[in-house]
């Protein structure tokens, strides 16, 4: 019993006042930030806008831990001056540290570059490598994208500050998706174009961005044009214009279907790859 008094009247009873104040104040900071940001992410509608408020909604909670980190280390007596000693004397197990963390912090800053420059935005249509999709949440240390089957694809900020992206969405989100069509050398490129051109105008999501002077000028809605003459094909391409990046690539899936269907229909044959084996003459070559 002794013993629980004296450690009692050892306690800094307002040095403990003061910490629990400091949580206190931190945590009802931390409550108010908050509301206000997800209220203003609620009722705005622009995608810059979303963006930078749910990065600052994903960064409150590590700004107000490290504030509080720190503080707790600055005001505290003993764990200040135990701080002091770590540091002075263990310079290999910080630089151990700083190695460890040193894509953490890289992260962290590619997340303050990708929101400052407007690289993309949430919602945007994007590809970054091999993936691509529609991006969901930006926060300090990955970026959120969903793909077309609906899986979330995280991708650390520094792996998306060093490559390409692809952003189809940022100023115009109409794009003009190709449609490449392999017809045989025997077939009529004239009557292939001109299905191709007519499926593609029929179809429901595609979009005439023809100018007044094109249309004067009596240019098709869609241009489909020799691409390459292969080994074995001769590649059509169709420039289809559609209102954004995933309704385009459904588009495209559709037209594949309705060209090949009608094609057959109408006696125009795609390329089959051919192989051609030639025979070494057996009484020259020796054998």
């Amino acid at each position: 019993m002794n013993y629980l008094e004296n450690w009692l009247a050892q306690i800094d009873k307002l040095l403990i006042a003061n910490v629990i104040g400091l949580f206190i104040g931190l945590y009802v900071l931390r409550r108010i930030a908050k509301y206000y940001v997800v209220k203003n992410l609620i009722k705005t509608d622009d995608n810059d806008s979303k963006t930078r408020l749910r990065f600052l909604k994903n960064a409150i909670d590590f700004f107000f831990f490290l504030a509080g980190f720190i503080t707790i280390f600055n005001i505290i007596p003993a764990l200040k001056s135990v701080s002091m000693g770590v540091f002075a004397g263990a310079g290999l197990f910080v630089a151990l540290i700083g190695l460890a963390g040193q894509r953490a912090v890289a992260n962290i800053i590619a997340g303050f570059f990708i929101i400052g420059f407007k690289s993309f935005r949430v919602g945007d249509f994007i590809y970054v490598g091999t993936y691509y999709g529609i991006v969901e949440d930006v926060n300090l240390r990955h970026t959120t994208i969903r793909n077309l089957e609906n899986k979330r694809i995280i991708i650390p900020n520094f792996n998306i500050g060093t490559d390409t992206i692809i952003n189809t969405t940022l100023h115009d989100e109409k794009v003009c998706k190709f449609v490449d069509i392999n017809i045989s050398y025997e077939a009529n490129i004239e009557k292939a174009i001109q299905i191709i051109g007519r499926e593609a105008e029929n179809h429901r999501d595609c979009l005439d961005a023809r100018t007044p002077a094109d249309v004067e000028a009596g240019k098709r809605k869609v241009a489909v044009r020799v691409n390459s003459l292969d080994n074995a094909a001769v590649t059509l391409r169709a420039f289809v214009w559609c209102k954004d990046e995933l309704t385009a690539i459904i588009m495209r899936q559709d037209l594949l279907k309705s060209i090949k269907e009608s094609f057959d229909n109408e006696g125009v044959s795609l390329a089959i790859p051919k192989n051609l084996v030639l025979f070494a003459d057996e009484k020259r070559s020796g054998i």
